[in-house]
């Protein structure tokens, strides 16, 4: 690993709650249920606001994707 390779993000609070729940194996749907009972959205739009994070994770290689949830 290079300097260059090095950064500091800093999440929401919605992005921290996200990514609390990545730390165990987890579907999208339940993501987006979890962050639907805690804030005022609603499910689906929970989980396309999820899904367009944890694709930006994966991006950064800060995420990855596990077949079978």
């Amino acid at each position: 690993m290079c300097s260059s390779d090095l950064a500091i993000y800093t999440l929401s609070d919605v992005g921290s709650r996200v990514w609390a729940l990545l730390q165990s194996p987890c579907s999208l749907r339940a993501i987006g249920a979890t962050l639907a009972a805690e804030y005022d959205v609603t499910e689906d739009d929970a989980v396309r606001d999820a899904l367009a994070f944890v694709d930006d994770l994966a991006s950064k290689r800060l995420a990855l994707e596990v077949e079978g949830l």
